[in-house]
């Protein structure tokens, strides 16, 4: 079976407002990791992102390879958007058209 979906994930990160982690195994070849990286730096808007490869880890197993890593990484990124100031999209939206 030929899978035909078109995921253009790329464009839709673009337009993402909020925190987002990546998480990537470096034998994922699935989604490589390399898609993973161009994903990071497509999400230009993000309010903050973080991108975490788990050496050795392949597109269902980082949990399992990361280890106390993987989730210590989890735990350090929740933290983290707990504690940021964050802007909804609508203010940030409204501001764009003050601005304009």
């Amino acid at each position: 079976m030929i899978l035909t979906l078109k995921w253009e994930n790329n464009i839709e990160v673009k337009d993402v407002a909020y925190p987002i982690l990546f998480i990537s195994g470096s034998a994922d070849t699935f989604v490589p990791t390399w898609q993973t990286r161009e994903l990071y730096e497509a999400a230009g808007k993000a309010d903050f992102k973080e991108i975490y490869i788990v050496d050795g880890g392949d597109h269902n197993n980082t949990f399992m390879i990361g280890g106390d890593s993987y989730f210590n990484k989890l735990e350090e990124f929740y933290q983290k958007c707990c504690k940021e100031p964050h802007v909804s999209i609508a203010d940030k939206n409204l501001k764009r058209v003050q601005e304009a």
